[in-house]
This record gives C-alpha cells, sequence and structure tokens, in this order.
C-alpha cells in the first residue's frame, strides 16, 4: 500500500536532488526491477545450465493516482511524456492558465527525467531514480473521478529510511462533471459522452551504456495513441 509518493525533476539523468520534491495523491504503483538474468548452458553441461550472466537491468511498472489540478508533480510528468515544456497561457489572473502540450520529435534532445521516492506502509521508502514517462492511461466515466496511469522505465530503486509524504494538492478530483468540452477533429463530442478512455504510448526502448547494467537513457519508439 503506498502511503506517499513525492517526485523531483532532475537536472542530470539517474542523479536524485536533494530538494524540490513534490506530491503526488498516488493510489497505488506496481514498479518492478527485472534483473535480466540468463542461464547459460554449455553443451559438455547436458540439461543443466551452469552459469547465471547478468543483463542490463531495469525497473518497469505503473504508477495509478486520480487527478488534482493543483499537483504540480502531475505536469512534470506530463512534462517526461511529451518530452518538453507546455507553452503556458494566463487566461484568468493568478486562478487560470491554459497548458498546450506538444510532441518533442527532436532526437538530440534528453529526455525530461524524475526521481521518485514510494513510501510503503510505514517500513521502508523506495528511492527510483532515471524514471521516464513512457506512457499515459486517461479514463473518465460519467458521474466518476478522472484516473491516470503512468507507465514508467527508470533505473532499479535504493531503500531508505520512512519519510513523509510532500504537501500534495488540495482541490477537488476532477470527475467527469467538470468537463466542459471535448473535441475531436474539431467535432464536439460534449454533451452526451459517457466514457472517455485515452492512451498516449511513447514505446520507448531503454539504452544502455557500455559497461553498466543501468539505463543511461530513453530511446525514441514509435508513437502510438488511442
Amino acid at each position: 500500500m503506498v502511503q506517499y509518493l513525492n517526485g523531483v525533476v532532475e537536472t542530470t539523468f539517474g542523479t536524485r536532488p536533494g530538494t524540490g520534491q513534490l506530491g503526488l495523491s498516488a493510489l497505488s504503483e506496481s514498479l518492478v526491477l527485472d534483473n535480466r538474468y540468463e542461464d547459460v548452458r554449455l553443451p559438455s553441461d547436458g540439461r543443466i545450465p551452469s552459469e547465471i550472466v547478468k543483463g542490463g537491468r531495469l525497473v518497469r511498472g505503473d504508477i495509478m493516482q486520480y487527478v488534482r489540478l493543483d499537483e504540480a508533480l502531475f505536469g512534470w510528468l506530463l512534462k517526461s511524456l511529451f518530452g518538453k515544456a507546455p507553452a503556458t497561457v494566463e487566461e484568468q489572473v493568478a486562478t487560470r492558465w491554459a497548458h498546450t502540450f506538444t510532441l518533442q520529435d527532436d532526437p538530440t534532445v534528453v529526455w525530461p527525467s524524475l526521481s521518485v521516492d514510494v513510501g510503503l506502509m510505514n517500513t521502508t521508502e523506495k528511492r527510483y531514480v532515471g524514471c521516464l514517462a513512457d506512457s499515459l492511461d486517461l479514463d473518465v466515466a460519467d458521474v466518476g473521478p478522472l484516473g491516470a496511469t503512468w507507465g514508467i522505465l527508470g533505473r532499479p530503486y535504493t531503500a531508505a529510511a520512512f519519510g513523509s509524504a510532500v504537501a500534495r494538492g488540495t482541490q477537488d478530483f476532477l470527475t467527469h462533471s467538470h468537463i466542459t468540452t471535448i473535441e475531436l477533429d474539431d467535432v464536439a463530442l460534449l454533451p452526451g459522452l459517457r466514457l472517455l478512455s485515452l492512451s498516449i504510448n511513447n514505446n520507448m526502448e531503454e539504452a544502455f551504456e557500455h559497461s553498466s547494467r543501468n539505463i543511461a537513457r530513453g530511446e525514441f519508439g514509435e508513437l502510438e495513441i488511442t
């Protein structure tokens, strides 16, 4: 059970900053380490593998939340998903802004990464670094909350003493009733829309550097939107 989830933007990929953490109202996480061990069986060894080879290791999994607009970490995750900061316009003084995200399509740009701290059941904290937002699933049903599931690609965690949640958002969770406009090819889908499910997938490939078992960055994959 997730007691808290804090995140911070990295200035250097895979290096956790000591300050600046932001809180997120995470409902669950399923980040799992894959050590990628491979059994090796030589012909002379018969049927029994004689050695184990260590491959590149990484973390993959999901973070699930209900969306609050005043949680800044949600915006940083969107930046990591799209690869660049949004164009922001103030629409009402100090109360409402429009954020327009566009896809980063320059392969020479370093993809934004985050460090993520997950506190589990008042016992331990898992600290992940080099976390990239590989995918996002948004789902909202009639009279229900807006749920977001982040697909994460990152480096293995280190254990730390159980900490505390950084201040999270205080606004109400977004629900179907808060959505006023949905357009597809300039055609309005409201009123009448009962269910919206949107998936954005970067299909990132992990990239390892020579002599290191940890990923050094994410590589562009084929963008998939459904």
